[in-house]
């Protein structure tokens, strides 16, 4: 049997072989973290849902300026998460989905997702074979 391999440009799939004794464990780790997105609600703390989610609304016309923390105004946040989620749920909101649960969803299972890929690259750099 040959292993499975991925092939997307710019990316090193090769630790995705059917034969690596590490293959149950990798998949595991993957489908819990998509466990974890699903039976997660809510926020841990209003800086969670203020800092990313807030800004993408407001990206998106949903939040008045005025509505912002303090730190929107003097321009000390980063960028960057919050306009991935505006990508993420513009692209959402394009296809139909307009509840803000599964938005919320889909934004942790990705992230979750991207998480596990730098865990299993990172163990990979390591020097363990995956």
């Amino acid at each position: 049997m040959t292993p499975l391999r991925l092939n997307i440009p710019y990316f090193d799939c090769s630790f995705l072989v059917l034969k690596s004794p590490y293959f149950n464990l990798i998949i595991t780790g993957f489908v819990v973290y998509g466990v974890v997105a699903w039976c997660s609600a809510g926020y841990h703390h209003p800086d969670e849902h203020f800092q990313l989610l807030e800004l993408a609304n407001y990206k998106m016309g949903g939040t008045p300026a005025v509505d912002l923390p303090w730190e929107f105004e003097a321009r000390i946040r980063p960028g960057l998460q919050p306009g991935l989620a505006y990508l993420v749920i513009s692209g959402l909101r394009a296809a139909g989905v307009e509840n803000p649960f599964v938005q919320a969803f889909v934004l942790r299972l990705l992230s979750g997702w991207l998480m596990w890929l730098v865990f299993v690259g990172w163990a990979r750099q390591l020097g363990r074979s995956f």
